[in-house]
Order: C-alpha cells, then sequence, then structure tokens
C-alpha cells in the first residue's frame, strides 16, 4: 500500500444537520515501525446540540465547554491525513463526510483523502449467508471482536482497527485493493442547527403573541414590533423544514408598514398548521414518558410516592388524550392504580401493550393477520407464557403444527421474549436459517390472544 500510515478514525457530530464536529478519535500507525499513536479529542461545536444525539453519545455542551473548535483542532490534526489511508466504518457518509462539512463551514481547504471503508470491505469478502447483516455489531459478532462503546468516537476507531487487521490477515484479501479517494463535496451556507425542542419553546412564544393580537382583532404598532422582532431573532428556525410555511407568511405579514388581518389569518392558519402535527408526534413522546415510569416500577408492585405523583402528573398533563383509544383504557388502569397504590401485572402489560400500539399502530392488526390453522411453526428461545411444551400446545390448540427445526415447510418461527433468552436480540441459529429461507420471525407477544 503506497501509504505512510494508517488513520483508523471516528467522530461523533452535535447534530444532524450541519454535522458539527463535537468529539474525534483516531489512531494513527506508522507502516514503518508499526508504532502507534491515541488521540480523543473533544471539540467545542459551535452550533446547538440535538437532544436524541447527546442521548446517543452522552456529549452535551457542558462537555465540551472551553474545548478548541474545529479550526483549532484541524490546525492540529491535519497533517495525519498527509501519505496516509483513512480506515473506517461508513466514512463516506460519517466522519469524512462531517469533516468536509466542517472544514467547508469554515473556509478551510479539503485536502486529498484517501479511505478504506471497512463495511465495503465487508460487503465484498462477508458472504451475505455467513451474516445477518452488515453493521458495525455483527461484523465486530462475525470477527469475534470484542466489543467496544459503540459512538465513542476512540473506542469506535479502536473498533475499525480490529476489523481492518481481521480483514488484512485473510489471505483473499488485498486492502490495497479497496482504497478510495474522497471526492470532495460542495455545501450551501451554514445555518445554526435549532432543535426540535428549542423550536417548539420559540414558536410557543410566537402563539401567545397572535393569540393576544387575535382577541380583538387590532395590531398595534407594539404587536408588530414584537412580530418583527421575533421574526428577527429566529431566523434559525427557518432550517426546519415544516417551519418554512409559517416563516413565509410571517415575512408576508411584515412586508409593510402594517399587518393586515388577511395576513395575519395566514400566519395563524400556518401556526395552527405546524401545532397540530407536532401535536401527533407529541401524543407519541406522552406514550414514551408513560413507558418509563411503568417500567421503572419496582418488580413488587408498589408504587412508592415518587412513582405515585409521576403517574398522577402524567395524567394531568395529557388529560386531553382520555377518550380515544388507546388512551382511554391507559387511563382507566391508571386511575385503578393511582386509587389502590398497587400496579398489578396484568394491568402494566396492558398499558405497555397500548404503547406499543402507539408506536407501531400496525401491530395489534399483524396479530390478528397470524394465520394459525394448518400453519407449521418453530421456536425459539425463552418464553414468558411457560416452558415450550405448554407454547407447543397453545398453538396445536388453534389447529397449528409446531416444528422441532426450521425447515423450508415452516411458516413462522417464534422468538421467546423471556428474560434470560439468548435470542433477545433476534441472533441465533434457528433466527439466521429463517432469514434465509424468508420465513416470517414473530416475536412471542404477537402470537397469544389480548
Amino acid at each position: 500500500m503506497d501509504a505512510k500510515g494508517l488513520l483508523f478514525l471516528d467522530a461523533e457530530w452535535a447534530n444532524p444537520k450541519n454535522k458539527s464536529l463535537c468529539q474525534i478519535g483516531f489512531i494513527y500507525r506508522d507502516l514503518d515501525t508499526g508504532a502507534e499513536e491515541e488521540r480523543s479529542i473533544l471539540i467545542d461545536p459551535r452550533d446547538e446540540f440535538d437532544e436524541d444525539f447527546v442521548a446517543v453519545h452522552s456529549i452535551d455542551a457542558s462537555k465540551v465547554e472551553g474545548c478548541p473548535d474545529f479550526p483549532q483542532v484541524w490546525q492540529e490534526i491535519h497533517h495525519y491525513f498527509d501519505d496516509s489511508v483513512v480506515v473506517g466504518y461508513n466514512l463516506r457518509g460519517g466522519a469524512l463526510d462531517a469533516i468536509q462539512r466542517n472544514l467547508s463551514r469554515y473556509g478551510i481547504a479539503v485536502p486529498t483523502i484517501r479511505f478504506i471503508d471497512t463495511i465495503s470491505v465487508a460487503e465484498r469478502n462477508v458472504d451475505k449467508t455467513e451474516i445477518i447483516n452488515y453493521s458495525r455489531p455483527m461484523i465486530h459478532r462475525f470477527f469475534d471482536i470484542v466489543s467496544y462503546k459503540i459512538y465513542k468516537a476512540l473506542d469506535d476507531a479502536k473498533g475499525c482497527r480490529s476489523i481492518y487487521d481481521r480483514m488484512a490477515g485473510m489471505e483473499h484479501i488485498d486492502m490495497g485493493r479497496f482504497v478510495e479517494v474522497l471526492d470532495p463535496s460542495g455545501f450551501g451556507r451554514f445555518t445554526p442547527y435549532c432543535s426540535t425542542i428549542e423550536i417548539n419553546r420559540r414558536i410557543s412564544t410566537l402563539y401567545g403573541i397572535i393569540r393576544g393580537i387575535c382577541i380583538d382583532g387590532v395590531v398595534t404598532e407594539d404587536e408588530r414590533g414584537y412580530l418583527s422582532e421575533w421574526s428577527d431573532e429566529n431566523e434559525g428556525v427557518r432550517s426546519a423544514e415544516e417551519l418554512g410555511p409559517l416563516m413565509d407568511a410571517l415575512d408576508a405579514a411584515l412586508v409593510d408598514d402594517t399587518v393586515s388581518p388577511e395576513t395575519l389569518e395566514a400566519v395563524n392558519a400556518s401556526l395552527n398548521a405546524y401545532i397540530l402535527k407536532q401535536r401527533m408526534g407529541r401524543e407519541v413522546f406522552a406514550m414514551q414518558e408513560l413507558q418509563g415510569i411503568v417500567i421503572g416500577i419496582q418488580c413488587d408492585h408498589r408504587i412508592d410516592p415518587a412513582e405515585m405523583l409521576g403517574l398522577k402528573q402524567w395524567m394531568y398533563d395529557n388529560g386531553d388524550l382520555a377518550g380515544t383509544s388507546p388512551y382511554d383504557q391507559v387511563f382507566r388502569i391508571l386511575k385503578k392504580t393511582t386509587s389502590s397504590n398497587t400496579l398489578e401485572e396484568s394491568d402494566r402489560e396492558d398499558i405497555l401493550r397500548s404503547v406499543g400500539d402507539v408506536f407501531d399502530p400496525l401491530k395489534s392488526v399483524e396479530r390478528q393477520m397470524i394465520v394459525f390453522e394448518g400453519k407449521a411453526f418453530s421456536l425459539s428461545g425463552n418464553f414468558l407464557y411457560g416452558p415450550k411444551e405448554k407454547v407447543q400446545e397453545y398453538l396445536e390448540s388453534k389447529g397449528a403444527k409446531v416444528h422441532t427445526s426450521v425447515k423450508k415447510s415452516t411458516n413462522y418461527l417464534v422468538v421467546g421474549d423471556g428474560e434470560q433468552s439468548k435470542y433477545n436480540d433476534g441472533y441465533g441459529t434457528k433466527t439466521r436459517k429463517a432469514e434465509e429461507l424468508g420465513i416470517t420471525i414473530l416475536k412471542e407477544c404477537q402470537i397469544f390472544d389480548e
């Protein structure tokens, strides 16, 4: 390989829109001496963090306070990219894409970067019948590589090094054949990222202003000033595609010195359309929150004061959801629970099942669509329902047959939901066989009646 070194690289970024880097981790290997140098660098992204990304990599604004920004870090590390081949997982759409975006943002020239993408090498050299998919955990498992902490840049870089070394050690793989050159990409003008939570906070402020104006239908000079100030201060929310119509309507309302009732109505209509769309998303968020509370209740099913307060607060905050399915059932159970201070296991399962119906509306439909009569089932893992013999009796009572192994004639493979089941992650000999044969794989909960 015509290179002085290998640079095993990974990175984390603050948000999905700009990929503003907040951490880089790499291992540089000198190909002449074999010596290696490890680096893990936190970076101030000079951009807002997305709450979902923080939940994944645990890096937030407090973690990068006082850290250098990207131009400072690049000045320190760019020489590692000279005469090296970068090695990583999904580099073109991941770490190298993020680096290009950050270089473009700060007006720094993008160097010629040569790289090897481990996923490309795996896809071309590991037969798809031997691996479930080409995700990083599955590639690690295939090569029997110790599990590193995914979404920690240096640990991910170490994982890439292990994958590279395993594949480079295979006689039929010439890693030099997989060296690619990164094509410099052009990116538009940088606009600061605005998270969903922050956008909704700002929209709430605008909603209050509009409601105040609509009370008397007259736009005073002060109110027009509020709208103009809000528009100027929240230019960044234009980065949210769904807010385009609202911002356009607000621009039109402010184009003249006076705000007409017609343009104000257009702003109000766009605002209500956005809020309605967000409300649909809020229902899912509310059920996610309830799921966390319910799962957190101790196994003795007794509810401590903090949990009771959490349940009552949830009912108060989401009272508008009552009266429609599946929320009506949830509220019925919660009222009984808060009265008795006890959460029965059956009620707990009913709540979690209702939560699942919100997350995946097709789940209950899928359960009804499963055909038992004359169909062949195979069982894998440990079952909450009981021993496999008991599950088999249940299936046979519905007219089904049960195969001890997965065959071409098998219609369904059912994976147990038991906590001790080593198949909980969907990985096992029967699961792999079922995937190869195109057999439908079901979770235990999908085969039992409500």
